[in-house]
């Protein structure tokens, strides 16, 4: 019997995200058991985990959640219920705080692992990934003596934690085990306190879990992609370093050996998270060490294989989103060029025009300037101030013909075309950076050579028109 409002569980493509029931069969309300009904409307729940624990160690924080619940039609029997443990109210009173070594902290590390690990073959993702954190942050315990996974210039680094300042902002000493340097760090620079009993390597096969989470929620959410991406290398990148940190006596000359079956498995999830985030030297490199293990020699190859695929795909998919931008900016540009012209014809019909006028004006002025007191004089003068009229009028209409045959463009029209330019440009980077999200900055190199090569024409076509303009002024100043 299904209920208007409550939260279910539905196939979403290869995966199974929680719903809640906004229409069964188009009635609102409890629907009899017995009447057939075949599809249910349902509202998809936000994919980003719900938190159990205190905080999330490996999920990203900083998040674009969705605002909006999509709506979808499903049929019935690719609904299911919530499992008993989801439904009841999370005690904590039955599970401890972070562990101490304890069985039976260990065991309640143990039962959230397990609950997660069914969500996951369900294929919800999100549901187990919530459990995954609460187990890793139980197993997480910062205290003296302790060991601990800080970030030291970007790598992860072992330390051993000396001292814990509870009264100095959550501080803690911790010496560093490649090269005993002593630093102070706070308590939230920690990103894992290694479990000191870990027979069965629990806390590392919770770090496995969480980084297939983080890689399929990426398929889900693609706007958060990268940035779920980016927490499953930090997963696999904690599993390898506890791994080498509990194999340390094995020997280092034997590359077969370099590589625990956790880490190895860590190695092809962070291979394939760094494909997904464009990062081919990161990948390769991974690839690399998988095959020079000889057990896996043949799954690094396919892995180096699929990397360069991907890669010609992805660098395919480039030019061919610049070549659109290219074709976008060509035309948005030949659009304006009628209008220009048009608008370059009449300007310099004006601009002869009161050029011919200014030069009679002139005439007159020298004209009634140069007036002489008699007769004679007066229509001699006269005479010649006509015949110098006309050779102005013969000189202007000359530079008319040659205007006419050599259309110009003001700068007016010039700077209309830049701006139009600039704006097309802004809107060509925007559409790119939000089509590559992925950290490919190919791209961008060949979409800025583009919008360089247009920049040059629009230029050099605005210095030509300047060098017509200011050799007509100057042979309009020699026939004056």
């Amino acid at each position: 019997m299904f209920i208007v409002g409550s939260i279910v569980r539905a196939k979403r493509g290869s995966k199974s995200c929680r719903a809640m029931i906004a229409t069964v069969g188009g009635s609102v309300g409890v629907v009899d058991p017995n009447d057939a009904v075949d599809d249910l409307c349902i509202l998809w729940e936000p994919i980003y985990p719900n938190a159990i624990s205190e905080k999330f160690l490996i999920t990203p924080k900083s998040i674009h959640k969705e605002t909006e619940q999509d709506e979808a039609i499903v049929k019935v029997d690719t609904v299911k219920g919530l499992l008993p443990f989801e439904i009841a109210p999370h005690n904590d009173n039955d599970v401890s705080g972070p562990a101490t070594g304890s069985d039976k902290e260990a065991s309640n590390i143990t039962m959230w692992k397990e609950r997660g690990d069914q969500l996951l073959r369900m294929g919800d993702s999100s549901a187990a990934t919530s459990y995954y954190e609460k187990a890793l942050f139980d197993s997480s315990s910062v205290s003296i003596g302790g060991t601990v996974i800080i970030s030291v210039e970007g790598f992860p680094r072992i330390a051993e934690v000396d001292c814990v300042n509870d009264d100095d902002g959550g501080t803690i000493d911790v010496t560093l085990v490649h090269n005993d340097d002593e630093k102070t760090i706070k308590q939230l620079a920690v990103l894992l306190s290694i479990m000191e009993t870990d027979a069965t390597n629990l806390q590392e096969r919770i770090l496995l879990n969480l980084a297939r989470c983080m890689i399929k929620l990426s398929e889900l959410d693609v706007s958060n992609r990268p940035k779920y991406l980016k927490s499953a290398v930090l997963a696999t990148t904690l599993v390898i370093t506890i791994s080498y940190f509990r194999d340390q006596q094995q020997s280092a000359n034997d590359e077969s050996l370099l590589l625990p079956t956790n880490a190895l498995t860590a190695l092809v999830l962070r291979c394939k998270s760094y494909t997904g985030l464009s990062k081919w030297s990161k990948a390769m490199a991974d690839a690399r060490k998988i095959s020079n293990c000889g057990s896996s020699k043949e799954r690094g190859r396919k892995l180096l294989i699929d990397i360069e695929r991907k890669k010609k795909l992805r660098s395919k998919t480039d030019k061919k989103l610049a070549k659109q931008i290219c074709l976008l900016v060509q035309s948005a540009t030949a659009s304006i060029e009628p209008k220009k012209k048009s608008d370059s014809e009449d300007s310099s019909k004006t601009l002869v025009s009161r050029k011919i006028s200014s030069s009679r004006d002139i005439t007159r002025q020298r004209m009634n300037a140069t007036l002489p007191f008699n007769a004679d004089d007066n229509k001699r003068n006269t005479d010649s101030v006509e015949v110098s009229g006309r050779n102005a009028t013969n000189c202007l209409e000359h530079q008319e013909a040659f205007t006419n045959s050599r259309p110009l463009s003001i700068p007016r029209v010039n700077l209309g075309l830049a701006s139009a330019y600039f704006f097309v440009a802004l809107v060509a980077i925007l559409v790119t950076f939000l089509i590559a999200k992925g950290n490919n900055y190919s791209i961008f190199l060949n979409i800025d050579q583009i919008l360089y090569w247009n920049w040059v024409q629009i230029t050099q076509r605005f210095r030509t028109r300047l060098q017509e303009m200011y050799s007509l002024a100057f042979e309009n100043k020699e026939f004056k």
